[in-house]
């Protein structure tokens, strides 16, 4: 009882967790042990990654890792995520910031993790993933989008990515959904935009570097992706109205699995693996990725 107390007040390490940035915060919630992937975590932190605080939040009804987070007229959708070693699960809270209660809302159609869940024009969207395929027990990359709308409460289908993946950056601009890399072979360097309106996926140009479960930024009309599960490389810079890539001469951010959120000009990571050990909370000036 007393790790669990401290660790919901300031973890020493996190991996596998969701987050989403609320304004100069970032909410943190779930993960899995680093040492023991198949522990998983249900407290959840408003963290202010300027002054390094973590303030302890009431938990969701159910310890997760690889779930994914947004945020939708103040409140929190945790979506999805594994829930023991080879399942997944479909289910989704909601987290009201201003009363700080959870309430539990309407399932995913097919249960998935390592997912992406976007807000685009007052909905949610669940993004791909790994479902769980309990007939031959194991686990299965999916292509689909669901999207939820909040005054129904119910998901429908909205139509597919060109490439099924999992561990991948995705950011939202000019109310199109962008996706960038993914950790396995088919999709570790392709990229693509999703159009809701029409619910159909263009390909983008490659990335110059495979990149799984990377951490990403938007910065105006650039993408930053940094991090990866193997090796060194440079960020990477998509620029989103010309579509070409960049690759940055800074030294790149050897960290994957993190949560991050641009604050002040700064980029922050929170948590994430590292081939060495790195402070749970890290920060670095955005400006000098040139």
């Amino acid at each position: 009882m007393l790790l669990a107390a401290l660790l919901a007040v300031t973890p020493a390490a996190l991996t596998g967790h969701a987050g989403v940035q609320v304004d100069d915060k970032v909410f943190v919630c779930g993960g899995m042990g680093l040492r023991n992937e198949g522990r998983f975590f249900s407290e959840a932190w408003l963290v202010d990654p300027v002054r390094g605080s973590w303030e302890p939040l009431p938990e969701p009804k159910l310890a997760r890792g690889m779930a994914a987070a947004a945020l939708l007229d103040g409140s929190i959708y945790l979506a999805g995520g594994l829930r023991w070693s080879n399942g997944a699960t479909g289910a989704v809270e909601r987290f009201d910031l201003v009363s700080r209660r959870w309430s539990s809302v309407a399932a995913l159609r097919t249960p998935r993790s390592r997912l992406g869940l976007v807000t685009i024009l007052g909905k949610l969207y669940a993004v791909s993933g790994m479902r769980a395929d309990s007939g031959r027990g194991s686990e299965l990359n999916t292509a689909s989008i669901e999207v939820y709308d909040p005054g129904k409460n119910t998901w429908q289908s909205a139509g597919s990515l060109n490439h099924a993946r999992h561990g991948f950056a995705s950011v939202v601009w000019c109310g199109k959904l962008y996706v960038f890399g993914g950790n396995d072979p088919s999709s570790e360097r392709s990229a693509e935009v999703w159009d809701p309106k029409s619910g159909v996926s263009s390909d983008l140009p490659d990335m110059p570097v495979a990149r799984g479960f990377p951490g990403s930024i938007l910065i105006g009309n650039r993408v930053l992706l940094f991090g990866r599960r193997s090796s060194t490389a440079h960020p990477s810079a998509f620029n989103l109205e010309s579509r070409t890539w960049k690759e940055l001469s800074s030294a790149d951010i050897q960290i994957n699995r993190c949560v991050s959120a641009l604050i002040g000009g700064r980029l922050f990571t929170i948590g994430g693996e590292a081939p060495r050990p790195a402070p749970i909370i890290q920060s670095f000036d955005a400006g000098t990725w040139r």
